[in-house]
């Protein structure tokens, strides 16, 4: 006859098992491995040419930044230069 504190410990260790396999079948397999992949649109390889801007004339550009990897890729900070 088991004595209760080897029950205990059979159960303990079940549910530790259960918890370990129910977190894994939860973790996307890939989750870990797919670093941040950042790109601007439209491509600017760390300046963008304005052309020939007249005084008083206004001229814009619309930038885009997507993230196609697996992660977050943590804070950006973006300045703007006169």
């Amino acid at each position: 006859m088991k004595t209760p504190a080897r029950i205990l410990t059979t159960l303990l260790f079940a549910a530790i098992a259960s918890f370990v396999l129910g977190l894994a079948l939860l973790t996307p397999i890939n989750a870990r491995s797919r670093p941040p992949m950042i790109a601007w649109s439209p491509s600017a390889n760390g300046t963008f040419d304005y052309g020939m801007v007249n005084i008083e004339q206004t001229v814009s550009q619309q930038f885009t930044l997507t993230n196609s990897g697996g992660s977050a890729s943590g804070m950006l900070s973006i300045s703007h230069l006169q």
